[in-house]
């Protein structure tokens, strides 16, 4: 074989492999860049072209590529091939799937389709170590660092689990020296990962772990019962170096003894649902519910979904009711207590009414906000309780069984005064009645790192700009930073290669082979994040260092904000340390960003996520992901489930971030994950939207008016929007919009009331429309009675109407008993004028609605 056919079949693609040695400036970078692109080893074989890079002469490009590709294809392949093990037979897709699922219990396949052995430097010394796609996070520290991953399982009331693997196929490696799992960093310490090895792990001649499945104890999520079922499909034997490989593993697990009920019916909601649906592996099993309650005039004593505590302070109450309105106009019930009802500003006592609030009300609460900053002054603040002395945490008010946990989204503005509870409030309010028409704002979103060689901060956030631009079609801003030479590859941190497979070129195409293809300078600075801002953008994510007054790299802290003038607001997540010390005696990083205003005008951020203390690097990446697959589904497509969408709300992505990160690599490094749970707050209120995409306009049908005592409204909107119908600021009713007409179950209403219309849906405008109540015994008040006469009534075939004097342009329908129309005209009135309809071939009870900018008329009419 020629060289040139070497090249050719190395390459794959005849015309990029001539293209490539005819090109004079062809270069070492060129071959790294695409071969990288191609490999699944990217990690050896980038090493591989660095110690090529270094020993050659590259003056003459062709006798590179030709001495690049005879060595690689004489000295190396032969090694690389045997260190990747492909399963093409498998029972399965890699990873879990359900083959059967019942209320006496679950039957799961596990499959690995293939893996990889690599070679890593672990203390000066050559040792193996295994990649997994779909585990992430190393395993306990100074332990082999065997890949595994786990699945929450939902379970009947009162169960007791029980599991036997009913079949499995494994094989088994010899001479294998595995390396041990790194202690994962906090993201203050720089340097290489540190090592150690386990001495009663290392020194013992057993396999470990001592079985490939395990379970936990049964736990509570928001009254569901669960299990974690967790899986690492490999046994090691540190001392005889033999590795077992458990291909695929099918699993019966069994439910006994329970009362075959999924969960607690009173504790599901529309809102909490969608987090359900991602995390429980089973959710299926879940019995179906109806969250479109019937709301009654005292609705108030049923509970609320969103519980807003307020300081005693007045305008902290008139504020807080703000929210409850708005809120419970959208279809959320909201209610509102101060520290006065509550008992006072103790944690103990905030957090057994939020606890009480959740097991005895009817409707419990799905979101509590504290409306104030961190404090002991009941007039303007909402204590935190402080978790193990290390950090504030709201978490601990959100976990209500006590397993660290959130079972309840936990919202906070830390507004220390009635100025700054102004601009928070108004600041969500405002950008959802009216949000951001620039289409700039939307198509620019920012990301920003450091580049940290020990963790995967850069893979974090590039793989978000990417699915950007990949899917989402924008075009990113990207604001990096590399102290130094940028590497030649992603990370060195364990398991860097399946992510990159994952996310890279062999995947889903978010990230290119190599950090220097990505397109950007990585010396960002103050100024472009200043800029970035300012010419808008609807999210910031920053991932690097961090301190209570800002971020390190790009150097952005609390007097930069002042540059700020952007009033279209960007949402921040800032996943770094300390950034969110809301406890702090001075001014946080997020609380600055979250209070900003520029000339009197909103500015700065929507919201932000922010931490409390020194993080975890790796576990607050796995986080991350978790959190951006919550706002888009897409991002990882068929990592644990895919549901609907239900829009970006940050305050819920928070949380599913960190049950994302829960089941990431279970059992191992539980430590580091619980630190994380109670380290990330959300700053702002919990249910707002961030829009991403240019609104647009719903389309939204309904009646014009209502007969009194009518106790069904048809709405007809957008499919997947909220519907709610409320009268005099109290809920009387919400639906779910499917494209078609929905009938919604409302108390009787009576004149002179009206019903508010509401339809909320993510990147569309709010929409509100007022349906009068009328009797349908004739005019509904007596302006009207002066302009307009409807006769004969009962009619048989012509409906008279006459309208006089000057009316402008007027609004005629005529609707049947299940509010289709049947008749429908807009006119010019001047003086005075008879229109004459037929309604020969109708019979029974119509409502004619007549509509000027003055005067809305309703009346019943009987067609024989």
């Amino acid at each position: 074989m020629t060289l040139l056919n070497l090249a050719k079949s190395f390459f794959r693609e005849t015309k990029k492999a001539e293209e490539l040695i005819q090109n004079s400036f062809f270069n070492i970078e060129t071959i790294r860049a695409y071969l990288l692109s191609y490999s699944t080893k990217r990690n050896r074989l980038n090493n591989l072209l660095t110690q090529i890079k270094l020993s050659m002469n590259t003056q003459n490009p062709l006798n590179v590529l030709f001495s690049l590709i005879v060595i690689f294809l004489l000295s190396f392949s032969e090694v690389l091939i045997a260190n990747e093990k492909e399963y093409p037979d498998s029972w399965g897709k890699q990873g879990f799937s359900i083959i059967k699922q019942t209320s006496t219990g679950v039957e799961i396949n596990y499959s690995i389709t293939a893996f990889n052995f690599t070679k890593v430097q672990i203390n000066g010394k050559t040792m193996d170590a295994i990649e997994l796609s779909g585990s992430y996070l190393p395993n306990n520290e100074g332990a082999p660092d065997l890949p595994g991953t786990g699945r929450l399982i939902a379970i009947p009331q009162g169960s007791n689990v029980s599991y036997n693997i009913i079949k499995s196929r494994t094989e088994t490696f010899t001479g294998i020296d595995l390396a041990p799992a790194p202690v994962i960093p906090s993201q203050t310490e720089t340097g290489p990962l540190k090592y150690y090895f386990s001495e009663s792990v290392y020194t013992t001649n057993k396999f470990y772990p001592k079985n490939p499945v395990s379970t936990s104890d049964p736990n509570k999520i928001r009254g569901v019962d669960v299990i974690m079922l967790g899986i690492t499909p490999f046994q090691y034997n540190p001392v005889t170096k033999e590795l077992i490989v458990y291909r695929d593993l099918k699993i019966k697990i069994k439910f006994q003894n329970g009362n075959n009920q999924f969960g607690e019916d009173r504790l599901r909601s529309h809102w909490w649902d969608p987090l359900f649906e991602d995390m429980l592996f089973n959710y299926e099993s879940l019995p179906d519910i109806d969250y479109n309650y019937t709301f009654k005039s005292n609705s108030k004593d049923y509970g609320a979904e969103y519980l807003i505590i307020s300081p005693n302070g007045p305008e902290f109450q008139q504020w807080a009711d703000s929210i409850r309105n708005f809120r419970t106009l959208q279809g959320i019930l909201s209610k509102v207590v101060t520290l006065d009802d509550i008992g006072g500003n103790t944690a103990s006592l905030i957090e057994d009414y939020i606890n009480d609030a959740y097991n005895t009300w009817d409707i419990p609460p799905v979101a509590v906000l504290c409306l104030g900053d961190f404090g002991s002054d009941p007039s303007n603040s909402v204590t935190s309780p402080i978790w193990q002395n290390y950090c504030v945490s709201d978490n601990i008010y959100a976990d209500v069984n006590g397993n660290d946990m959130p079972d309840i989204i936990l919202a906070r503005m830390c507004a220390q005064n009635a100025t700054q509870l102004e601009t928070m409030v108004t600041k969500f309010l405002n950008n959802e009645r009216n949000p951001p028409t620039d289409t700039n704002y939307y198509n620019h979103p920012i990301t920003s790192c450091l580049f940290q060689s020990g963790g995967w901060a850069q893979i974090c956030t590039e793989s978000l700009a990417g699915f950007y631009e990949v899917i989402q079609n924008k075009s990113t801003n990207r604001i990096n930073v590399c102290n130094g030479t940028l590497p030649d590859v992603w990370s060195i941190a364990p398991n860097t290669a399946a992510l990159i497979n994952y996310f890279g070129p062999n995947g889903l195409g978010y990230i290119p082979a190599t950090p220097a293809q990505v397109n950007c300078t990585w010396n960002g600075n103050t100024n472009d994040v200043i800029n970035g801002i300012n010419n808008g953008a609807f999210m910031l994510v920053h991932r690097g260092t961090g301190s209570e007054q800002g971020w390190g790299e790009p150097d952005f802290s609390n007097n930069d904000i002042n540059a700020l003038n952007n009033t279209n607001l960007t949402f921040i997540w800032s996943i770094d340390c300390l950034t969110g010390k809301f406890n702090l005696s001075g001014e946080c990083f997020a609380e600055k960003f979250h209070r900003h205003t520029s000339g009197g005008n909103n500015a700065g951020a929507l919201g932000i996520v922010a931490a409390s203390e020194i993080s975890y690097s790796l576990v607050s990446d796995v986080y991350a992901w978790g959190a951006f697959d919550n706002m888009w589904p897409d991002f990882m497509p068929d990592v644990i489930t895919t549901p609907e969408s239900k829009g970006v709300l940050p305050a819920f992505a928070n949380v599913a971030g960190k049950y994302f990160l829960y089941q990431s690599s279970w059992p191992y490094n539980t430590a580091n994950k619980i630190v994380i749970y109670n380290i990330f707050h959300y700053f702002g209120d919990a249910f707002s939207t961030v829009y991403y995409e240019m609104p647009q306009e719903l389309d939204v049908s309904h009646p014009a008016w209502v007969l009194v005592g009518t106790t069904v409204f048809e709405v007809t909107a957008n499919e997947g929007s909220l519907i709610a119908l409320s009268v005099n600021g109290v809920l009387i009713g919400t639906g779910d919009g499917t494209g078609a007409p929905v009938l919604i179950q409302i108390p009787p209403q009576n004149p002179p009331d009206e019903i508010l219309v509401t339809v909320t849906k993510q990147n569309y405008y709010r929409y509100e429309a007022w349906v009068p109540v009328g009797t349908g015994t004739g005019l509904m008040d007596n302006t009207a009675q002066d302009y307009i006469n409807v006769y004969p009534n009962p009619v048989t075939d012509n409906l008279l109407i006459k309208l006089t004097k000057n009316m402008g342009t007027t609004y005629i329908t005529i609707s049947n008993l299940l509010s289709e129309l049947v008749y429908e005209n807009k006119i010019e009135v001047g003086e005075e004028k008879t229109l004459n309809i037929n309604l020969s071939g109708y019979r029974g009870v119509y409502f004619i609605r007549i509509k000027t900018a003055k005067i809305d008329h309703a009346k019943k009419i009987i067609v024989q």
